[in-house]
């Protein structure tokens, strides 16, 4: 959110039953990564701007770990992006329905 100082972000998030994943999209219409640079900022401690006079202030460790959680759980964080135009990140994390749960809810309003 830091890198969209006008503009939009936008959230999205779905699921895939037959897959047992759910996605979740943040978009915006920031700044953008290079090419180069998008698996940089997965690093820790690193960042695509790493000058002494960089405009956005940070550790570094906000898409690490985000990533690192990602993975534990068996999923994954990546990036789309180009300069000017902004970037667009999805996790995908996956799930497992237990029996009907979803018409356990629709039932009696809350999981048993």
């Amino acid at each position: 959110l830091k890198f969209t100082a006008t503009g939009r972000v936008v959230v999205s998030a779905c699921t895939d039953d037959a897959q047992e994943l759910l996605t979740i999209g943040v978009s915006d219409t920031g700044i953008g990564i290079a090419p180069q640079n998008q698996e940089l900022i997965f690093r820790p401690f690193s960042q695509e701007d790493q000058s002494e006079r960089r405009r956005y202030e940070g550790l570094g460790l906000g898409l690490s770990i985000s990533r690192e959680i990602a993975v534990k759980h068996g999923g994954s964080l990546t990036v789309e992006s180009e300069v000017g135009k902004g970037s667009k990140f999805l996790i995908v994390l996956p799930y497992r329905l237990q029996g009907d749960f979803i018409g356990e809810i629709g039932k009696a309003g809350t999981p048993r």
